[in-house]
């Protein structure tokens, strides 16, 4: 849902944040953007 959310933006920017967490991403390609929050979120999925 984050990443469809981003993708249909002009200008990329988001910002998550989780148990003090934060990630922060801004101006790079919605590939790399995708690849960032895939990893930050399967970070926060592992038990």
């Amino acid at each position: 849902m984050i990443q469809k959310w981003v993708a249909g933006k002009g200008s990329r920017s988001v910002k998550l944040e989780l148990d003090g967490d934060a990630l922060e991403v801004t101006g790079l390609s919605s590939a790399d953007q995708q690849r960032l929050i895939t990893a930050w979120i399967e970070r926060h999925s592992e038990p």
